[in-house]
Order: C-alpha cells, then sequence, then structure tokens
C-alpha cells in the first residue's frame, strides 16, 4: 500500500489497518516498539519485514 492510498481510507479503516499491521509484526517476532514504527509505514511490506527477522534469527553454523 502506498502512501497515498493510505490516506484515502477513513480513520477506522485506517486504525483497523495500522492494528493488524502491528499485530502482525509483534506476531512474526518484532519487539513491540520497532513493530509500531513500522506499523505506521505503509509501503513497508509486511512479509518482507518477517522474512528478514527469521533469516537474521536463524542460528549460524561455524566451522571451526
Amino acid at each position: 500500500m502506498t502512501a497515498a492510498q493510505f490516506e484515502n481510507l477513513d480513520v477506522e479503516q485506517a486504525a483497523t489497518l495500522l492494528q493488524w499491521r502491528f499485530h502482525k509484526l509483534v506476531d512474526a517476532g518484532h519487539e513491540p516498539v520497532r513493530a509500531l514504527l513500522m506499523a505506521v509505514r505503509p509501503e513497508i511490506d509486511l512479509g518482507l519485514a518477517s522474512d528478514l527477522l527469521s533469516v537474521a534469527c536463524e542460528p549460524r553454523r561455524i566451522d571451526y
């Protein structure tokens, strides 16, 4: 969703969308403050944000 599309939503639609985005990000493992900062930016792709977090948190094998 673009910022322009988000601006066309009414207040109730915008609030519902922001709550949904916040909960999706928290459920994916983001800290609440970070999730809130990303939720309010409609141009951030939630799937990508969740995928990046899961990749960043994967244990790495270290060969000695």
